[in-house]
């Protein structure tokens, strides 16, 4: 279901990006690190997407499609661990305090 989910909402986000952007400006921006990444410290890719957007309703789906899609990954993440570690300590792989 997280799979899902977060291929839907990054796959609509990039979609919107290159309809309202264009081809050219997202691979410019992707590709350089003084604008995608934490370098520079004070924005990153999908802030500037969505203030040159200039459409409120996209902007608001592009921040919302990020934000749940980074805690749809996590979500996943953390179960499949989490389950990971639980069957290791049933199976008396690890100390049995993980299990419980």
């Amino acid at each position: 279901m997280a799979f899902l989910f977060s291929l839907v909402f990054l796959t609509l986000g990039f979609e919107a990006m290159y309809y309202s952007l264009g081809f050219s400006f997202v691979t410019a921006a992707l590709s350089n690190p003084n604008v995608n990444g934490l370098v520079s410290g004070s924005f990153n890719f999908w802030t500037v997407a969505m203030v040159v957007s200039h459409n409120a309703v996209l902007s608001w789906f592009i921040g919302i499609s990020s934000v749940t899609w980074y805690l749809a990954v996590l979500a996943y993440g953390a179960i499949v661990v989490v389950r990971y570690w639980f069957a290791l300590a049933f199976d008396r792989v690890w100390p049995s305090a993980f299990a419980t």
